[in-house]
């Protein structure tokens, strides 16, 4: 009769193999050097985009996100993939790290150069938020969330199937919420241009006393069946201030998606009266079209407009707001078929003043740029092909810019991202090494 507990117990046994089996095997560390002035990381060779905001902060704490090494992928148009890694530091630890997961496995993307890479967001209770893997998905995909940093960094589905997202950008707000830009492209059942791109810029907000995302309004579109052509939107910087004032930054492509974007425009949203206004608190009725930008010029920071010339536009802008100089300054990459200019305008009195040329080197730059302003003293972050990373600073008082160069660099490619907690910058500079096809990612104080 001793057959029957052996039975049992053989079975008993056998379960518990069969539960324990999904476990994950560890990956290596990413962290290639550490070193008083810096951390670099191993990142995979897709970490590049002009748009994102990959670093953020809660309390005393760093985080970064970023794409890690991957694999061969047959399903994949480049035939690679790539992981998600969120990394996070205070002042009295050490870097610790985790791999983002979908259904107890490790999460993985198409490698995709400009649109796949993450942004992050911190939550007032500390919650991680990054999405990550957007290019028109049709699913929506994807979107994580961590409860804490000691949490697991799961795909969740909370925009699954609301829209085709790129350009995630969001921004924590003073008071714990979260608002988030993104691009969404109309779920076609058809292969029409017309159709194709009808891109909207969408506004986002995370209630985090319910803990849940809505859908704010469509903060602009301009499309064939309203505006007689399309004209995606480019969502480019977001920023909410201590006046409940979410503060919108974005480029139009003309006709279809393109690197090449005009008529860089500006709009405000009151979060607590619910409207949209212009940067003189005009009220506004979104969507915002380029129709709307003939009745409201101010609407527009810089003069690119693909009616007048297909040969100057822009790309990469961001915003600095601070009541005592500008609300807001604006940076921007002003191009041509030959050069590329850095350029910074702001309101003031009522009007754009003249665009500022912040640099006038020869040298091409990288569709990348941040600012941030500390002490009185504005600092404009930008790379040069061949030369690396720089900061252009001045102070509000004065008009002299002074250049100073962070990093020296022949990378290939070259992208950043700033964070500034209190008097401290945190740079994330990613370096693309063609000759190893990997990125070496660089944390750096400033």
């Amino acid at each position: 009769m001793k057959f029957i507990p052996i039975l049992y117990l053989c079975f008993l046994l056998l379960i518990g193999c069969n539960i324990n089996s999904e476990k994950l095997a560890p990956l290596p560390s990413p962290i290639l050097e550490e070193t008083e002035v810096n951390t670099t990381f191993l990142a995979d060779s897709s970490n590049r985009a002009g748009w994102w905001k990959p670093i953020s902060s809660h309390n005393d704490y760093i985080y970064i996100a970023f794409n890690s090494q991957g694999e061969y992928d047959a399903n994949c148009k480049d035939k690679n993939n790539h992981m998600l890694t969120l990394a996070y530091q205070s002042d009295n630890t050490n870097w610790q790290y985790k791999t983002a997961l979908n259904n107890k496995k490790y999460w993985t993307g198409c490698d995709d150069v400009g649109h796949r890479q993450p942004t992050i967001a911190i939550d007032g209770d500390g919650a991680i938020h990054i999405w990550a893997g957007m290019h028109g998905e049709s699913d929506g995909c994807c979107y994580f969330r961590a409860d804490d940093k000691t949490a697991d960094l799961n795909i969740k589905d909370d925009f699954k199937n609301l829209g085709r997202f790129t350009y995630p950008i969001a921004k924590t707000a003073p008071n714990g919420d979260i608002y988030l830009l993104l691009r969404d492209l109309p779920n076609i059942t058809s292969k029409s241009e017309q159709e194709q791109f009808l891109g909207s810029g969408k506004l986002f907000h995370w209630n985090n006393i319910i803990k849940k995302w809505h859908l704010i309004d469509s903060f602009a579109a301009n499309t064939f069946e309203k505006n007689q052509f399309n004209a995606p939107i480019y969502p480019n910087d977001l920023y909410i201030d201590e006046n409940n004032i979410a503060h919108i930054l974005w480029e139009w492509s003309i006709d279809k998606t393109s690197d090449r974007r005009f008529q860089g425009s500006y709009l405000q949203y009151d979060i607590i009266n619910k409207v949209f206004t212009s940067v003189d608190n005009t009220l506004l009725t979104p969507p915002i079209s380029l129709d709307t930008i003939k009745s409201y010029p101010e609407i527009t920071f810089e003069p690119s407009n693909a009616t007048l010339s297909n040969e100057n536009y822009i790309q990469s802008a961001r915003l600095l707001i601070s009541e005592d100089y500008c609300m807001p300054c604006v940076i921007y990459r002003s191009m041509t078929n030959n050069t590329s200019k850095i350029m910074m305008t702001r309101w003031h009195n009522n009007q754009w003043l003249s665009p500022e040329q912040i640099i006038d080197k020869n040298t091409e730059s990288f569709a990348t740029l941040s600012i941030e302003m500390r002490n009185n003293i504005i600092n404009v972050f930008y790379a040069l092909k061949e030369k690396g990373v720089f900061t252009a600073s001045r102070k509000i008082t004065e008009e002299q810019w002074k250049t100073t160069q962070i990093l020296n660099s022949t990378a290939e490619d070259i992208r950043l991202s700033t964070e500034q907690i209190e008097d401290t910058i945190v740079l994330y500079m990613n370096l693309f090494e063609s000759t190893q096809n990997e990125s070496h990612l660089i944390i750096q104080e400033y």
